[in-house]
């Protein structure tokens, strides 16, 4: 008795049905597949400038103590330093909520992006799946 490899027809059926259903289930239409994918990609884009952007700012906040002058006439003026803890306290702690909020930003357009990417691979499958069984 000699064994086939060969599959059944009731498998390559089975097979051709279970093709067409992934295929349905993968199909989006062009435009709104592109759609999609510009409008994910300003996303991201725009949460990296946000981060950079807030990142930035913190890195800009004052650490040293609040100075200035005032002349009082041509002879004298008058130098001043002001520096209270609990401000320098607030600055410190405002600069560290900035940078992780920037950090946010920067996690969520990677995620964006990682989404993006996983999109096109789900799209270009469906590219193939469509040629093979337009093939057959």
């Amino acid at each position: 008795m000699e064994i086939s490899n060969q599959p059944t027809a009731t498998q390559d059926q089975s097979r051709n049905t279970d093709l067409l259903r992934l295929k349905d289930l993968l199909q989006t239409k062009a435009a709104s597949f592109y759609t999609k994918k510009i409008l994910r990609l300003i996303i991201e884009i725009l949460f990296y400038l946000f981060g950079a952007t807030i990142l930035i700012g913190a890195f800009q906040i004052p650490m040293n103590p609040i100075g200035g002058s005032q002349e009082l006439n041509e002879s004298v003026t008058v130098f001043y330093s002001v520096n209270i803890k609990e401000i320098s306290a607030l600055m410190a702690l405002l600069k560290v909520v900035l940078i992780l909020f920037s950090l946010l930003f920067f996690i969520t357009a990677y995620s964006l992006g990682s989404t993006r990417r996983k999109s096109n691979k789900i799209k270009k499958g469906y590219d193939i799946l469509a040629g093979l069984l337009n093939n057959k």
